[in-house]
Parts: structure tokens; sequence; C-alpha cells
């Protein structure tokens, strides 16, 4: 679970800025919180602001950074560094992540020149949570654009594991293009005694689920032949006119060839989980299909939809961009993996506002034992109910006099008897368009 993240120099954020989860000590709506240890975190984040403010750059770095922990190619993000100053070319650009996988809270953080595509800075810290310290676990300084030296401290480890593990590091000196909580992880049979180090690339991995608009292709943990009721319960309940999902099985080799490019990602995907039998599903463009693997055997699904009244089904693609995005919801309502954090872009996208305060209050109420988070940018302001979301969860994106995206918290400032909606809307808060009369 996420606790806090830090970003700076990364598209329209400059100067650094920090986004947490920890809540307030204003402990209303305790549904609201996930306990983990004797620590507190929300199960939302909600991030408001105009267009153009920066929202979506927010959950982006996330996202971003733990692309590049994952292995992904830093050529791919080049042009990403604050292009509002001409030095910050020249400038790091820096992600730091707080977070909990396995009975144990994290800070990792690396830094990155994304104009030369050099990683310059890597730490690990653990928390004792005996005796409330940090213990640095990996350190990699650079001087002057490149790699000078890296440091793993104390693991409990054997001496032969320690030996290796010393090579791996010499081996791994100036390596500029690549970090080592990546590099280290495809050692399988290294990393198996690097409990650390596995947990960290795990969360990264595994922990962070991505919803973004204009994405071609997206795995779901939900499998459509598995909760087939269920998925048909929640589309009733949600009044969306469809009576049930139609699932089609069609030939894995048709698949395979429509679809060629995105096999490698499936087939990792697989591998990944570990399990001789997993269901999942995937969208492609704006086709839905679920996948059941057995034993090395992939069985391929098609999904359609089958209205009331209606003499046909409907292919996914062509239901409302409103419905569609009910399908995304529908993966964290369904098949909530523990521990995870769910980036939605633009939540309420071409969705009516009622059903999405029923969807938020559907996550608060039937996902207290899952300890999943939910953080996602919005422009509905119908949601700012407090009976519906705690202070403390609200964050606003706004521009500067420089320009640059500001991120503060809504927790920062003292209500009045106003409502929450009012206040807003009246800028009370800023993070909203500013409209100025024409000249005439």
């Amino acid at each position: 679970m996420l606790v806090s993240f830090k970003i700076s120099n990364f598209l329209s954020f400059n100067r650094e800025q920090t986004f947490s989860m920890v809540p307030s000590l204003d402990y209303k709506n305790n549904f609201h919180i996930n306990s983990l240890e004797n620590v507190k975190l929300l199960k939302m984040g909600i991030i408001l602001g105009a267009n153009s403010s920066g929202k979506s750059n927010l959950l982006k770095a996330i996202a971003v950074g733990a692309s590049l922990i994952k292995g992904d190619s830093p050529n791919k993000y080049k042009s990403y560094f604050c292009k509002l100053n001409r030095e910050n070319k020249e400038k790091e650009t820096i992600f730091e992540y707080s977070f909990y996988i396995n009975n144990e809270f994290y800070t990792y953080g690396f830094s990155i020149n994304l104009a030369s595509t050099k990683f310059l800075t890597e730490y690990l810290l653990i928390h004792d949570q005996e005796n409330d310290q940090e213990k640095v676990m990996l350190e990699r300084v650079s001087e002057d654009n490149t790699i000078e030296n890296l440091f793993t401290y104390k693991f409990d480890i054997g001496v032969n594991i320690r030996k290796k593990l010393n090579k791996y590091i010499k081996d791994f000196e100036n390596t500029s293009k690549t970090l080592f909580i990546t590099k280290v992880n495809k050692d399988i049979d290294l990393i198996k005694s690097l409990k650390d180090f596995r947990n960290v690339y795990t969360y990264f991995k595994t922990k962070i689920n991505t919803y973004f608009q204009n994405q071609d292709f997206k795995i779901l943990d939900l499998s459509y032949t598995k909760k087939e009721n269920e998925i048909n319960n929640q589309l009733s309940y949600f009044d969306t006119g469809i009576e049930e999902i139609v699932i089609e099985e069609i030939k894995y080799s048709i698949f395979m060839n429509d679809y060629s490019e995105y096999i490698p990602e499936i087939n990792q995907y697989i591998e990944s989980n570990e399990k001789d039998e997993i269901s999942f599903s995937v969208r492609i463009k704006q086709e839905l299909f679920s996948i059941d693997y057995q034993a090395g055997n992939m069985n391929v699904f098609k999904i359609l939809l089958r209205h009331k009244n209606a003499d046909y089904d409907f292919e996914f693609s062509e239901e409302s961009d409103g419905v569609r995005r009910l399908f995304d919801l529908l993966d964290i309502l369904l098949a909530p993996e523990m521990g995870s954090i769910y980036l939605f872009d633009e939540l309420s996208r071409s969705l009516h506002p009622l059903l999405i305060i029923k969807f938020l209050e559907t996550v608060n109420n039937n996902l207290s034992d899952n300890r999943v988070q939910l953080v996602f940018s919005t422009h509905e302001a119908s949601i700012l109910k407090e009976s519906l979301i705690r202070k403390d969860e609200i964050w606003f994106v706004g521009k500067g006099n420089d320009n640059a995206s500001k991120l503060y918290s809504l927790d920062i400032f003292k209500l009045t008897n106003k409502k929450l909606i009012d206040s807003y809307l009246d800028g009370n808060y800023g993070a909203i368009p500013i409209f100025f009369k024409d000249e005439l």
C-alpha cells in the first residue's frame, strides 16, 4: 500500500511535490482507513483541479516511475522533464515512494536525467518498527552524471550469498542505463535470498494498477468466466440496461493472429503469477476478452453484452464510453488485489454523478477487509460531501505564478459552515478555472 509519493522536475511539476495517504488526526469516517501494524492509511485519494492543472501528470508520475523500476526503457520519457525552465533539461528528476508490502514499510527512490536517460542515484530504506528508525539497505551515489558507488548494507544472508552479491555489485558499477533493484531481480537464484529487494520489486510489478485514457491494452484481474453471476449483479445494480454478459469462446489461433503484438505481455503476466491455473481478462482497444490458462493451455472467450428487449447481443466496442468505463471499475469491486493501489485518470469520465457516488460508497463499504487504495483525478465536484469522503482524502492541483503545478491537501484549510462543494466552486481552495471578463 502507498504511504507517500514525491516527484520533482516532471512534466508540469517543477519543484518537489509530495502526495500522502497518511490520515490526519481527525478520525471521522474511520471506515475510510486501512490499519497496518501501528500505522493507518487512507483508502482513497481524490485529486481535483482545473483543466491543464497537472492532475493527470501526478498519476502519470506514479505510473512512469513504476514502469522504469520494472525495466521500461527511459528513452520513452526523454521529453518528460519540466520544460518551464531551460536548465531543467540538465537537472535530475526524482521519484520517491514510501509503501507497505509483506508486513514491512519501505522507502525507495531514484533520480534520473530524463533527457540523457541516465540513472544517477538510487536508495532503499526499511522502517524498523520496533525502534521506529529508518535503516539504509541500498545506496547508490553519483557525481557529474556518472555512477560512482553502489553500496548494500547488512542483510541476514549467508557468506556465499554475500560474496555473490558483492561480485554482482562490482559488475554493476558505472551502469547508468538501469536500476540496481531492477537488475538484481532478474537474477532468479540470487534474488531468492534477498527478501527485501524482492519485496520492493514485487510492489511495483504487481501492486500499482493504472487505468488511463487512451490505453490500448490493459490486463484485468477480474475473470469473466469465474465471476459471471457477480458481474451480472453489478451491471443490474448500476442500472446499465445490460441484462447479462455473454461469454463466447473463440479459437486461440485466431486471437493470437489478430492480437499478436500483445501476446508477449499476456504470457509474461501468466508467468509472473507462477500458477498452473489462472483466469483473468484483457481489454484490447475496444474489445474485451476473458482468458483461462491451465497447464499450458489457453482458452480465450470474447465478452458480448445482452441488453433488455434486444434481439441481438452487443459488441463491447458498441457500448458507450461510460459503460466501458464501468467495466474498469468492476475490476476493483470484484477482483481487489490485497495491498494494491488503483490509479484512475478522470474516474468520472462519461459516468453519471450519481453512479460515481454509488461506486465510492460501494468501495468504502465493501472493501474494508481487502486493504486496497483508490486514487483518482476528477472534475466531479458533486462528490464533495462530508458524508462520503474525509477532507484529508482530497488533494488539489493548481498552477502557481511560475505556471508550475502545486499539490496541496484540503486538510490545510479550516472548514466553515458552508457546504464543501460550495466552498470549492466559490474558489476558496483554488484549483478551479478563472474566467476574465472580455474587454470591449
